[in-house]
């Protein structure tokens, strides 16, 4: 393992500004009562879209590039379970 360099503010706020270059996010797609339902970057890649929400406002179900997600919760609105299935594609 090597030495990791120190970090300065510097050197942190120019990672910062080129993660915020490459990704450079669109304002994200909205449903009624602005919960959003979809992101998609400037370069027109789609992050996360068909995004589903319960009467309580959870999320329910949502699309990502690695595959789909489908979360359950109980009465009290508690997350109850998460089932994930792949899409055979690389996120990225």
């Amino acid at each position: 393992m090597g030495v990791r360099p120190k970090l300065t503010a510097a050197s942190q706020a120019r990672q910062v500004r080129l993660v915020n270059h490459q990704l450079r996010l669109r304002r994200p797609a909205f449903r009624e009562l602005e919960r959003p339902i979809g992101l998609t970057d400037s370069n027109n890649y789609t992050w996360v879209n068909g995004v589903l929400y319960s009467g309580g406002s959870q999320m329910t179900n949502a699309s990502f590039p690695a595959g789909a997600e489908v979360w359950g919760y109980n009465r009290l609105y508690q997350l109850t379970g998460r089932t994930t299935t792949p899409s055979g594609k690389s996120p990225c």
